[in-house]
């Protein structure tokens, strides 16, 4: 018999219970009101009540399995942990799996919203939507935020803990401390510490804590962790394939990098934002952040905090820089970024120069009215005397200082005693050159660096030997970060040369010396500079310790605060000339120079005194002066001043013998005409036969003018915007105060700006006063060659002059062209002057009859227009008639936007066509088989508004030729910005207007593209939509690719073949985007792609490669 046995039941082992030593448990039914504060990839986070405290209850998304595991691990992770600036762990529960953490939250009820935010992201969006004023309030903190979270990353990596997640929503962030307090403690409390960062959700961290001591140097295949754009360029490239905890801490720095990005551009959510709403709508996220990255290229930030990057922020925008580095070992560890930020103290110092450039100035102003008739205590008093005088002697002053700090030869120093040379040299320079410069610059124009040398040299205040040579070329805005970073890499340059080095840095309308010398930079301004700057309300020397690149930092951010006190706008640009002295041993010193001349012109004036009688003859002489038979008032290469306006136009203070009667003509030397608009029509000033003027500005300024009672001039000021004179302020018995505009017009000729013409002309209660100034400042010697330019209209490029006619006449032919014949008018015009032997110039009579026709169809309204057939169709004349009677204007639209300063702006939209053309457009381009395709383009900019047109080829209407169908004007949009959403209200209002299809083409701009694709989308649409894009943008655009690619000239016009076809003998080749079918164009696409350069056939698929 068979020995048989009976099973035995044999258990498994049960697997230990997995804890969480020293921590509470709790049960979920122990938590009362539970409600969803967030989610993530982790799960869902809850805010509760667990005996009377409010706690936060991180659930885990799965229960059980490989994340029990990962609860367990940070759970233990978390307890393990013990700083300020890491979220405490408070209890677990193991059904469901759970967390509880202390719950931080950030109240805006102490400033006036009744908002909470628990993260650091939700915290930006609120402070992003606050008006300008609040958020500069709340601008400071963020250095606190930054502190604080890179303390908890150095306590981390201190412990060998990487945390893999880094990112703004995982900084959890607090006010508790404060928020519920009376408010007369919170103001205390927030300046203490207005808000505590502490760092949460460790899932993903790996650590030595929690394993042996042999997982320190063990190595990760489980890279790719973390958030995508937060992930670090090496994990992005797949550059890595294992990591050890030293490449992991690498990879929180970028991480950590990313989220004081995110910091300092509020108004985006994450980086490469902006790269992925201007790039393809069809590419992935993981697709643009790859391109850039190959590229090395950081994700773009956003204009409206350009400014704060620059000031209050500039410390986080420093360690951004430093933390995103592309190659990993050179970013910093977490103890020296937390370092960087903790040391922001000055290490400069300055040195007052006891003087500024309007102390100067005013001293200089004072002596020449010693010799007016104006009163000098009444200016004194009015220390504007000249409009802008400081400012624009800027450049004069640095260069003067430059120069002379340029070729000076300094002690070797110990005991920083150079400096006080320097600022010695600076105070001698500001006391000495005005006198000098004065005579040969216009007070109210402004003058760059390169125009104030070339006057220097010109007058042999300066040598020949001095250049200037540019060390800034990007063009981009000052306060940018390419325009901030220009500056820096700049000076970095120059300091490793090892030689002294002097700068002119211009950003309109200052201009400041920075320079290098005893191994420190250094920076000196001319102007008034404040406490907050460290100075003393005058000129400034301020000296960095040495040349490193914290120095660099220091002087950079100092510089930039500099130009936001004055008030420098966004979009300003800069300029860093350097000066260059060859043989600069052998140069004078500007100071001797100056010294010396001033005992000359002391000898002068001693000689004048003693010989007055050869004074009076020498005046006599003057007073005779003329220019091709014009009296000149006087001979001078210096603008004329605001003085010398004030006492000829206002005071009539002239001599009758020096007026002239007629306008100066052929004026070929530097010299000042006054001319009496009682005889001269002041519009015909500029007909002076001297050519073409090329280009012109015409400034103003307003004047106060005191009288007393006499009629007599007392006194002047010149008046800014913002302080116009209240009369009942300054109203006195024995004086008045009437205000005239002084109107400027400065012109270049066409052919150099060595001539200049300048005509003033001064204005009360919008009349001209009786004398006119007209100035010439000739600085060549071939004038006669000036004059010979024919007209930019004429087709004949005659050696005659042009000669414009004047103004006055042109009127007298169109007030005559209502009843005159042109052969009448000419003969009407030359018997009123005398005839033509007595006229002086071409000028005062009509050119010829066509000049005459021309006048008269201005006056009737007459215009040319090309025709579009032999005879009006009725339809033509249907749309002329209905333009006139049925409503134009169709919609407009109000749109909320904030600008670069921060201010918040409604906006508006215009929408405008009438009844007829959108029939035309709902006949022609929509439906099913459309005759036409809709232009869509923004065609012009009309002061601060873009249009944009929609036009189609008409069918109703043909040219002569019968070969094609003129354009019409269907539609127009008019917006503030080139935005998708302007495109998208366009859009909008076509299809209220029932047009539900449409067919048309754009120049491939992105904005309209995705605005017009969200009412008439290609695809997944009931409708028939065609959009096409221009064939020859298309092509533009694929050459230049070609081109930076550096692909050989033969292979990419077989390129440009394969894409677009070709013609050759009137026979066409077919190419890529002759397709008919999407089968069709995909299998070519991709035979042809399989030929194509990588970078080339990604570039294709990103950008064109799509079928529409």
């Amino acid at each position: 018999m068979a020995c048989f046995k009976l099973p035995v039941s044999i258990r498994r082992k049960q697997v230990e219970r997995r804890t969480i030593e020293g921590v509470r448990q709790f049960f979920w039914n122990e938590l009362n009101d539970p409600n969803e504060i967030g989610r993530g990839s982790f799960g869902t986070a809850y805010k509760a009540d667990y005996l009377g405290d409010t706690v936060v209850v991180k659930r885990l998304k799965n229960q059980g399995g490989v994340d029990e595991s990962v609860f367990f691990k940070e759970g233990n992770l978390i307890k393990s942990l013990n700083h300020e600036n890491i979220v405490k762990l408070e209890g677990w529960c193991s059904t469901p799996q759970a967390l509880m953490l202390d719950y931080e939250c950030f109240s805006f009820r102490p400033f006036g919203e009744d908002v909470e935010v628990t993260n650091l992201l939700q915290f930006l969006k609120v402070v992003n939507s606050f008006e300008n004023e609040s958020l500069n309030a709340f601008a400071p903190i963020f250095l606190n935020i930054a502190q604080d979270v890179a303390r908890a990353l150095t306590y981390l990596h201190g412990e060998n803990v990487a945390h893999r997640d880094l990112k703004p929503s995982n900084v959890l962030v607090s006010n508790i401390h404060y928020s519920s307090l009376n408010e007369d403690y919170v103001s205390d409390a927030f300046l203490k510490n207005p808000i505590k960062c502490k760092v949460t959700d460790f899932g993903e961290s790996r650590s030595t804590l929690i394993q042996t001591s042999m997982a320190m140097h063990s190595r990760t295949s489980n890279v790719e962790t973390g958030t995508l754009p937060y992930m670090a360029p090496e994990v992005i490239l797949d550059q890595i394939k294992s990591a050890c905890l030293e490449d992991l801490k690498k990879m929180d720095i970028w991480a950590l990098g990313m989220t004081y990005f995110v910091l300092l551009n509020l108004c985006l959510a994450a980086p490469y934002q902006l790269e992925v709403m201007e790039g393809n709508v069809g590419m992935n996220y993981r697709k643009v952040i790859e391109r850039f990255m190959l590229q090395k290229k950081k994700p773009v930030q956003a204009k409206e905090y350009y400014r704060c990057q620059a000031l209050q922020w500039y410390p986080i925008d420093r360690v951004y820089q430093m933390c995103t580095i592309f190659e990993a070992s050179q970013r910093p560890s977490a103890q020296e970024v937390l370092h960087a930020l903790n040391n922001q103290e000055n290490t400069s110092h300055t040195i007052s120069l006891g003087i500024s450039q309007v102390t100067a100035l005013e001293q200089v102003d004072l002596e020449l009215l010693k010799d007016t008739e104006c009163s000098v205590s009444h200016v004194t008093m009015s220390p504007n005397i000249l409009d802008d005088d400081a400012t624009n002697a800027c450049s004069f002053l640095a260069l003067s200082i430059a120069y002379e700090v340029a070729i000076s030869t300094f002690p070797v120093d110990v005991d920083g005693s150079i400096w006080s040379i320097v600022a010695e040299k600076a105070r001698d320079i500001l006391l000495n050159i005005p006198s000098v410069i004065n005579n040969y610059r216009n007070r109210s124009s402004f003058y760059d660096v390169l125009e104030a040398m070339q006057i220097m040299k010109e007058h042999n205040i300066l040598p020949g030997q001095a250049e200037l040579f540019e060390r800034i070329i990007t063009g981009e805005p000052t306060f940018s970060p390419g325009g901030r970073s220009s500056l820096r890499l700049a000076l970095l340059a120059a300091s490793r040369s090892g030689n002294p080095e002097v700068f002119l840095y211009t950003c309109e309308p200052y201009i400041f010396l920075i320079g290098i010398m005893n191994n420190s930079y250094f920076v000196l301004d001319t102007h008034p500079i404040g406490e907050c700057l460290g100075g003393d309300g005058q000129g400034l020397l301020v000296v960095f310790p040495d040349l490193t690149a914290a120095s660099l930092d220091a002087l950079c951010h100092w510089l930039w605060k500099r130009l936001a006190q004055g008030a420098v706008k966004d979009d300003c640009g800069q300029s860093l000339l350097e000066l260059k002295i060859s043989n600069s041993t052998s140069c004078p010193s500007l100071l001797q120079k100056l010294k010396s001349t001033s005992v000359k012109e002391q000898d002068k004036n001693n000689a004048r005194k003693c010989n007055n009688s050869d004074n009076t003859a020498k005046e006599t002489k003057l007073n005779n002066d003329m220019i091709n038979g014009f009296p000149v008032y006087k001979r001078s290469s210096a603008g004329i001043s605001t003085r010398e306006i004030v006492n000829i136009c206002v005071g009539q203070k002239i001599d009758e013998q020096k007026v002239c009667k007629k306008v100066p003509i052929a004026i070929t030397t530097s010299a000042i005409f006054v001319v009496d608009l009682e005889a001269v029509d002041h519009n015909d000033l500029s007909t002076d036969n001297c050519g073409v003027y090329g280009s012109h500005s015409s400034p103003s300024e307003q004047l106060c003018v005191n009288l007393d009672r006499e009629g007599s001039i007392s006194g002047y000021k010149v008046l800014k915007k913002e302080d116009f004179l209240d009369e009942e302020d300054e109203e006195d018995e024995n004086q008045t105060f009437d205000r005239f505009t002084v109107r400027r017009q400065y012109s270049w000729h066409s052919k150099t700006r060595d001539y200049k013409r300048i005509i003033v002309k001064v204005e009360s209660e919008s009349n001209y006063l009786r004398y006119a100034i007209v100035q010439y400042i000739v600085k060549t010697n071939q004038v006669e060659e000036l004059f010979t330019k024919s007209h930019g209209n004429s087709r004949h490029h005659a050696n005659e002059s042009y000669v414009r006619t004047k103004p006055s006449v042109l009127a007298k032919m169109q007030s005559l062209g209502t009843h005159e014949s042109a052969k009448h008018i000419i003969t009407k015009l030359e018997k009123d002057v005398g005839g033509v032997k007595s006229v002086t110039s071409p000028s005062a009579i009509p050119r010829n009859r066509q000049q005459v026709y021309n006048q008269l169809r201005k006056v009737e309204g007459r215009i040319r227009s090309r025709s579009t057939g032999p005879n009006k169709t009725p339809a033509l004349e249907k749309l002329l008639s209905l333009q006139q009677n049925r409503r134009f204007v169709r919609d407009v639209s109000f749109t909320t936007r904030t600008g670069s300063e921060g201010i918040t702006r409604a906006t508006p939209n215009t929408f405008a066509a009438t009844d007829l053309t959108i029939s035309w457009i709902k006949r022609f381009t929509s439906g099913s088989s459309p005759e036409a395709v809709a232009g869509i383009d923004m065609t012009y900019k009309l002061g601060p508004f873009y249009l944009t047109t929609l036009t189609i080829p008409n069918p109703l209407f043909t040219y002569k030729s019968k070969t094609k169908h003129p354009t019409t004007l269907a539609a127009v949009m008019t917006s503030v910005t080139k935005e998708q959403r302007d495109y998208e209200y366009m859009a909008r209002c076509l299809k209220a207007e029932g047009i539900n299809s449409l067919s048309y083409g754009t120049d491939g701009e992105c904005a309209m593209e995705s605005g017009f694709e969200s009412a008439y989308p290609i695809k997944g649409s009931s409708s028939i939509n065609i959009h096409l894009r221009c064939f020859d943008h298309v092509q533009t655009d694929i050459s230049w690719k070609l081109k930076e690619l550096k692909v050989p000239d033969d292979i990419a016009k077989m390129i440009v073949e394969e894409i677009l076809g070709n013609e050759y003998d009137g026979k066409r080749t077919k190419g890529l985007v002759d397709c008919n079918t999407v089968e069709e164009f995909e299998s070519k696409y991709v035979e042809l792609e399989a030929n194509w350069p990588s970078k080339f056939a990604e570039w294709m698929m990103t950008t064109r490669g799509r079928y529409t």
